[in-house]
């Protein structure tokens, strides 16, 4: 395992955070992220809202509920070996 605490997103800077942000929404067209081992900050966040990101997606296990920050969106891992009945469960 690697030591996240060191991972870019946490030590980078807010304004190069929002400018690769932007740059890359140049080409993927969607107002979505997705943050690099769940790991993020406050400053990484507000970078996101800055660059007109709607929603950020955490690794915590869980649903979302209504009042939960759109970004720091819990999701759940679904792969074609999960069975049908655990899937139903997982989207509740």
């Amino acid at each position: 395992e690697g030591n996240f605490d060191s991972a870019a997103l946490l030590t980078t800077s807010f304004e190069d955070i929002k400018s690769d942000t932007k740059k890359c929404m140049e080409y993927v067209d969607k107002p979505y992220y997705a943050y690099p081992y769940g790991r993020y900050n406050d400053n990484a966040v507000q970078a996101l809202k800055d660059s007109d990101i709607k929603a950020a997606f955490i690794t915590k296990r869980g649903k979302v509920h209504t009042g939960d920050s759109l970004y720091k969106l819990k999701r759940n891992s679904i792969n074609d070996k999960i069975p049908f009945i655990r899937f139903r469960k997982i989207i509740g």
